[in-house]
């Protein structure tokens, strides 16, 4: 056992090291679990049933959002007289601010799925729908507000370097799976991407030079878009003499919107593989969603029409202490200042291409009871030109069928608690936190639940069904098959 346990703290002590903030926590328990879904995460897990029916939508829901680091209760809290009312802390939230920012989104979801085993073999199909958006802003836009030209720092980056990242799209799949040996199992999943929708941001820069008398402003921005549902016809501010404008054509014919999803094409693969070293030790490995998507339908380029020219203003000074009541207004004031700084244009491109979100796994898995399990999961995720990852502690209690799991996950911060609840293969819950269990001071939160239709097999024991069988799970093997 202390060969067992010095490994399990090594890795923990590694990954600790490396780990850093990951904005949106996904459902890494589901890895570890008995369900269909965890091979998601790892195309080599063979699960203890002889075949599986995911069922739309309900088989898979996984909703996570998240920041950089600070929460709704730096901003609104209780106010400290008055019991039933909220108050706004400018103050704490600015304290919480980082000089680059962001809001994350993701959301997956399963439109069909199903999955059998044959002798050695194991084989799935199916498609799923996928959301993954980023939002960034810099501090200095808050300061701007709530100091106007009395800030210290007279350089101000309105915007931050990747202002919006998103990207929506399904994926079709092929999986297989065989145990190459009593240890050894080895998977892949071929995929087949269809775009639905993306924005990525280029460049977004609109700084601020201030001084006691003025403001000059000047900015660069380009992100491209692509969208199966529409298109912009024209983006204009008033530098042009005109009203603002903002106009985008939403196409209403839904086989239209279908044939135009099909332009955006991609294509991708899931490799895993998994090693039991003997019977109590198991580790796995895999490379997630390794491809790119092509955009072709609606694609345009939304830049700078005078990239970098600057336009001077008079300065505005807003008071700190009423900013909280002021906000609309004083967000209002900064518009209509600074939106002189660019004017914007539209213009249609034949196509670019992306990359989908490429994630990492390593996972460590310690049975030191029969119905016990210490897991340790390394993860990490290419996306919007940076790379996460994070490392995932957990403990499972098998009870029967059920499973129930509690974890943590170390990044920047050491609490970030996940709880995880199964029936089987046929139904699981599931939540993340991130430093605190509090809703209102968690910085992140993920939940996740499903339900399958699956015929189990006789020798399923709560975890995966990976590498080298027992001698008893043999002998009832050859039972079975002697019926």
């Amino acid at each position: 056992m202390g060969r067992k346990f010095f490994i399990f703290a090594f890795l923990v002590l590694v990954s600790m090291l490396c780990g850093n903030k990951i904005s949106a926590q996904e459902s890494s328990a589901l890895y570890f679990s008995s369900q269909p879904q965890a091979a998601n995460y790892n195309p080599s897990f063979i699960q203890g049933t002889r075949s599986y029916i995911s069922l739309p939508v309900i088989s898979r829901v996984n909703v996570s959002f998240g920041t950089s680091g600070f929460a709704y209760n730096d901003l609104v809290h209780q106010h400290p007289q008055y019991a039933d009312s909220l108050q706004m802390d400018f103050d704490g939230l600015l304290k919480k601010l980082k000089k680059s920012n962001s809001l994350s989104f993701s959301m997956n979801t399963d439109i069909v799925g199903v999955g059998f085993k044959f002798g050695e073999h194991y084989f799935s199909v199916g498609s799923s729908f996928n959301v993954e958006t980023k939002l960034g802003f810099s501090k200095d836009m808050f300061d701007f507000i709530a100091y106007g030209t009395r800030m210290s720092s007279f350089n101000v980056d309105v915007l931050d370097e990747r202002l919006l990242n998103l990207i929506a799209y399904t994926s079709t799949y092929f999986g297989y799976a065989r145990e190459i040996n009593d240890q050894l199992t080895l998977g892949v999943r071929l995929k087949m991407y269809g775009g639905v929708a993306n924005v990525e941001t280029n460049k977004s820069k609109i700084k601020l030079q201030l001084d006691a008398s003025e403001v000059t402003a000047y900015g660069d921005f380009s992100l491209n878009v692509s969208t199966s549902f529409g298109h912009f016809k024209q983006i204009s501010t008033i530098l042009s003499g005109e009203e603002g404008k903002f106009d985008f054509y939403t196409n209403s014919n839904t086989a239209d919107k279908i044939s135009k999803s099909f332009k955006n094409m991609g294509f991708g693969v899931d490799l895993g593989a998994t090693y039991k070293l003997n019977d109590q030790m198991t580790f796995s490995a895999s490379i997630i969603d390794f491809g790119r998507i092509t955009w072709k339908s609606n694609t345009q380029r939304i830049r700078s029409k005078y990239p970098g020219e600057k336009f001077s203003f008079s300065g505005l000074e807003s008071s700190h202490s009423t900013i909280g009541e002021n906000i609309v207004e004083s967000f209002e004031d900064i518009w209509d200042s600074i939106k002189y700084a660019f004017d914007l244009m539209v213009e249609d491109v034949s196509s670019y291409s992306t990359a989908v979100p490429t994630k990492i796994h390593l996972g460590y898995s310690w049975n030191f009871q029969s119905n016990m399990y210490l897991d340790v999961l390394y993860s990490g995720r290419f996306i919007n030109y940076s790379y996460e990852n994070s490392l995932m502690l957990n403990y499972t209690l098998n009870i029967g069928r059920m499973q129930v799991s509690v974890g943590n996950t170390i990044s920047s911060s050491l609490f970030n608690p996940a709880l995880f609840l199964s029936f089987g293969s046929a139904f699981y819950v599931g939540m993340n936190f991130s430093n605190s269990l509090n809703v209102k001071k968690a910085n992140s939160l993920g939940a996740y639940l499903g339900l399958n239709l699956a015929i189990k097999n006789a020798n399923s024991n709560g975890h995966h069904s990976r590498g080298k069988k027992s001698n008893l799970d043999r002998a009832e093997l050859q039972k079975i098959k002697m019926y």
